[in-house]
């Protein structure tokens, strides 16, 4: 069951806000791309307590939806879009859309992921 107490809920979600780059190390190949329409479903209500849906909502520019939820009391959603821009001798990964987490008890965060920036490129 989750926590109604709001300071461990925000440590959870700020566990599961930095939680996206912890294998950012290894993702070097071509990402994923799914067609306009395409849905991505992960049920592990038995053995974890949570189930997952995605949809790839817009191909051009890329944009997903996305919704997950616990038996354990909280559930999260989010739109993510993303623009990059090259500088010459670094990128920026910019994303856009909100990630919302909602707890049992009613309170509800919503945070933006930050922009990534790769330098020494060239």
């Amino acid at each position: 069951k989750c926590s109604e107490r709001p300071l461990e809920q925000m440590c959870w979600v700020a566990a599961y806000s930095v939680s996206t780059y912890a294998s950012t190390i290894s993702r070097t190949g071509k990402p994923f791309n799914p067609l306009l329409g395409e849905t991505y479903e992960y049920d592990c209500t038995d053995s974890l307590g949570w189930r997952y849906l995605s949809e790839q909502v817009s191909h051009h520019p890329p944009i997903a939806a996305m919704h997950c939820e616990s038996v354990r009391g909280w559930s999260s959603w989010q739109e993510f879009s993303m623009s990059s821009k090259f500088r010459g001798k670094y990128i920026n990964a910019i994303p856009h859309g909100y990630v919302h987490v909602r707890f049992r008890d009613g309170n509800h965060y919503i945070f933006n992921k930050v922009t990534t920036t790769v330098h020494n490129i060239i």
